[in-house]
């Protein structure tokens, strides 16, 4: 074997080693959550930090409602902070679709969460590739807009 097909080897077998990790380290942050305490703040400062890589593996931990809602939260504002650096429209859709959760305290975060960061409605709109219109529509059926005769009865 050459020295060129050894590198060839050594290189191709360090990628599948990350490869295989990148995905690991969201579940071992998910189990670190589940302990709570200092664990789980480290899960959390990860989290913060995770990699557009990794964007498959949060939204499917997100996503899996055997979570319990404290760990799926958690889940949710890295999925937030993961939109916010890198507008990436699969976790856009991931966030409104979370507006129509089983679980009640994961509707109210994100929709509490869409709010605070001033959810820019044209920007969110463009991200999706629809149109404005259909935006404010799903945003009155998932809870996150009154209609026009529901704000003048308030």
């Amino acid at each position: 074997m050459t020295d060129a097909n050894r590198l060839l080897h050594l290189t191709l077998a360090l990628a599948l080693l990350a490869a295989t990790s990148c995905g690991n380290s969201i579940e071992n942050d998910v189990d670190l959550l589940y302990e709570g305490g200092p664990k789980a703040q480290e899960a959390r400062k990860h989290l913060s930090q995770v990699r557009p890589i990794d964007t498959r593996s949060l939204i499917e931990a997100f996503r899996d409602t055997r979570h319990p809602a404290y760990v799926r939260l958690d889940l949710g504002a890295a999925l937030v902070l993961l939109f916010e650096r890198e507008k990436n429209r699969r976790v856009l859709y991931t966030l409104i679709e979370a507006i129509a959760d089983p679980e009640a305290e994961i509707r109210a975060a994100i929709a509490e969460t869409l709010r605070s960061v001033d959810f820019d409605r044209r920007k969110a709109a463009a991200v999706l590739d629809i149109g404005l219109s259909t935006l404010y529509r799903k945003e009155k059926e998932y809870g996150l807009r009154q209609s026009p005769n529901a704000e003048g009865e308030a």
